[in-house]
């Protein structure tokens, strides 16, 4: 289980997509007639109430108020989305140190995910011609349930398939429609502060309101934290036979460790409540020392804390991060094939893909075949 679960909105939240969603209205102006009826600068923040909202604002400017009808409007919604296809990312940009932040989250822990009104499809084009579709383990869009925000289920579904729990996440967005999501779902509210509202979103009265993202994860960190120090252990579970295995692994005479990105006393609260804290000589968390994984300095810690050696060690995760703190550490990565991205990991090439811990002690002897710790 992670930290906790950051979910993000996408458009006016992660990116600014408002140029070319004004144009995929303008679009359907211009095929009846009307020329380009909104403007990419001074209409900007149309863009993000939705394809609808664009078209009745642009047809209201030519039209009698009783021409501008659903009929109307249901007419040209594909238009406009086909159009929107088709140019989904010429003027769309991340909004700044978004990549670098979201990054910081996950190597600390926490698991991300998106949740928008945009329909799933475009969404995911969307996220990918940006660059940034492996930055979240879930994206839930308008069209992947049978509802969307700001009813709570597109929410819970995004935290639930990146693996986390409701009660530790929280929603950032910018719309009066995903601070009523997160109210919703019970859970805190984070408005940005540079979105296309901008500080005025503060008149909703969210959590917090952040106004850059190089705030996020020193300002929402104790946001999670102290959710999950409060339910450590409420839905967690070992998977089958860690405990007779490690535990086979220690009668033979390896010594064994834990070098986790979550914080020490979390880690330490844990594995306690999990009744294993005589099975591991040695605990490194993400604030024991002064840098975390993939940095190879708390690898080395957890090894030489447990009597052993860096060069009769290996390293068994469960995320790309340790698997490039085993490869900066020079010894071997064995990767479980049983976790949240399951057999998936093979794509990293690890030195092994541990199928069940039943495995484990063959495991150890062939890759330590120099001999015990």
């Amino acid at each position: 289980m992670t930290l906790g679960t950051v979910v993000f909105d996408l458009d006016g939240t992660l990116a600014d997509t408002s140029a070319d969603l004004i144009a995929s209205a303008n679009h359907c102006f211009i095929a009846r007639g009307h020329g380009a009826l909104l403007d990419p600068v001074a209409d900007g923040s149309l863009g993000f109430l939705g394809g609808r909202a664009m078209l009745r604002s642009g047809f209201a400017r030519v039209l009698p108020a009783p021409e501008v009808t659903e009929a109307l409007i249901d007419a040209y919604y594909p238009v406009l989305l086909e159009a929107y296809d088709q140019a989904i990312h010429v003027h769309t940009f991340l909004y700044p140190n978004v990549i670098i932040n979201v990054e910081r989250l996950r190597a600390t822990g926490y698991s991300t995910a998106i949740c928008t009104n945009k329909p799933e499809g475009l969404a995911r084009k969307l996220v990918q011609s940006l660059g940034v579709s492996a930055l979240f383990d879930a994206l839930i869009g308008a069209d992947t349930l049978p509802t969307r925000k700001p009813d709570p289920a597109p929410y819970h579904a995004a935290v639930l398939q990146a693996g986390g729990v409701i009660a530790q996440s929280f929603l950032v967005g910018d719309t009066k429609t995903d601070h009523d999501t997160a109210r919703a779902c019970c859970v805190a509210s984070v408005l940005v502060g540079f979105g296309p509202e901008g500080q005025g979103l503060a008149r909703l009265q969210p959590d917090a309101l952040l106004m850059h993202y190089d705030d996020l994860p020193e300002s929402y960190y104790p946001v999670l934290l102290e959710a999950y120090d409060q339910a450590i252990h409420v839905h967690t579970f070992l998977y089958p036979n860690v405990i007779i295995n490690v535990e086979r692994l220690r009668a033979t005479g390896y010594s064994t460790a834990i070098c986790t990105n979550k914080p020490e006393g979390l880690a330490r609260k844990l594995v306690q409540s999990l009744g294993v804290s005589a099975l591991f000589d040695a605990l490194i968390g993400a604030d024991t020392l002064p840098t975390r994984k993939p940095d190879p300095a708390p690898y080395h810690a957890a090894v030489l804390q447990a009597g052993g050696v860096i060069a009769q060690s290996f390293l068994v995760g469960d995320t790309k991060t340790d698997h490039d703190t085993a490869r900066a550490c020079c010894v071997a990565s064995v990767l479980v094939g049983f976790g949240p991205e399951g057999q998936g990991l093979a794509r990293l090439q690890p030195d092994a893909l541990l199928m069940h811990y039943d495995d484990l002690p063959e495991l150890a002897a062939r890759l330590l075949e120099s001999g015990a710790l």
